[in-house]
């Protein structure tokens, strides 16, 4: 009874292609078991970031928006201040 028989065309001699017949070895088998599931876990962790990274991209833009409103505050602040300055000197000077 034949089983696991796997066809591989080889390719990388002097440009010749032939075929190969193969039966992989029940420790290869272990091992291409091993990395399939690795393979798997790593797809949902991957699947599972790329749902939080646009929530991460979106928190990080409203807390940059949040940032920049502060310091535009702060600057019309200063402006209103420097304003102010200006029209009591201004005043000041006109009595």
């Amino acid at each position: 009874m034949i089983q696991n028989i796997f066809i591989e065309n080889f390719s990388h001699i002097a440009k010749k292609k032939c075929k190969i017949l193969f039966s992989p070895h029940k420790d290869v088998q272990k091992d291409i078991a091993n990395l399939m599931e690795r393979k798997e876990i790593c797809e949902k962790e991957l699947e599972e970031l790329q749902i939080q990274f646009p929530q991460s991209e979106k928190m990080k833009k409203e807390k940059n928006d949040e940032s920049n409103k502060i310091i535009l505050e702060r600057n019309e602040m200063n402006i209103k201040k420097k304003k102010c300055t200006l029209l009591k000197n201004e005043f000041n000077n006109n009595r």
